[in-house]
């Protein structure tokens, strides 16, 4: 049997009553070399077990876990995944038709490119598109701009031994991101709005706040501590330009230099 191009990764923690929406999303793409795996993450609901529990759609597996949080969650499905390049996709999100197309497009003309994404526009308690700044150097140490859902090589997350399970708050992608950074690969943003991001009145992301957020970025920081000290002095130069609105996570970067030189 030959393997699909593409592994759309959805995992799934208590939102069946948005798969069916997010898969039919994938099934109407317009490139049909694909497979799609649903990973159950420990979801607590019954609605959520009842609809996982004997989910019958063309190209689509499920797989059940225990929960271990979105970076598990997303690794687990990958290691079964057997396409040349993985999608993620969160189970309230959405494709447009030609997302996979246009996607493998770029890949195939500028073989360069590691990673692609696209705009996005949000749907559900916010309709808007998604006003997201273009993928820029060193600024996307201090704001992640690349969508979760982007399409990249499996080759590459073996390369960086997936997602990182210590992002307990969040912000994984952003983290895994950085391995990319770090290497000095490419990324590729699609100016057209193919991705389809559901904003509730609460959600995962945009709960991370305060003490979380400074924890998720002291927790970047630690991941990668050569990348941003290798960047310090453009960062700091950021800080002075007054041009962003990165002082907070400037002070909670110095915070934590301090820290670290307290303790050496």
């Amino acid at each position: 049997m030959i393997n699909p191009k593409v592994s759309v990764i959805i995992p799934c923690y208590n939102h069946g009553i948005y798969i069916d929406e997010c898969v039919e999303s994938v099934l109407c793409q317009t490139f049909d070399d694909f497979e799609i795996i649903i990973i159950n993450d420990g979801s607590t609901d019954d609605y959520t077990n009842k609809i996982l529990s004997n989910y019958k759609k063309p190209k689509t597996i499920v797989i059940n876990s225990i929960n271990q949080g979105p970076s598990e969650a997303r690794n687990t499905a990958i290691r079964q995944a057997k396409g040349e390049y993985i999608l993620p996709l969160d189970a309230d999100d959405k494709l447009a038709p030609k997302y996979i197309e246009k996607a493998l497009k770029v890949f195939q003309q500028q073989p360069e490119i590691s990673v692609v994404y696209t705009l996005g526009q949000y749907f559900g308690a916010k309709k808007d598109l998604c006003h997201f700044k273009p993928f820029k150097m060193p600024d996307f140490l201090l704001e992640n701009v690349v969508f979760s859902t982007a399409l990249y090589k499996k080759s590459d997350w073996k390369k960086y031994k997936g997602y990182n399970k210590n992002m307990i708050y969040g912000w994984e992608d952003f983290d895994f991101w950085l391995y990319f950074v770090a290497d000095n690969k490419n990324f590729y943003r699609i100016e057209e709005p193919l991705f389809y991001y559901r904003r509730l009145e609460i959600s995962r992301t945009t709960g991370v706040k305060n003490e979380k957020m400074m924890h998720c970025f002291i927790q970047i920081y630690k991941n990668h501590p050569i990348l941003y000290f290798k960047n310090i002095f453009k960062i700091l130069k950021l800080y002075f330009s007054k041009k962003h609105n990165y002082y907070k996570l400037i002070i909670i970067y110095i915070k934590y230099l301090k820290l670290i030189s307290i303790k050496q």
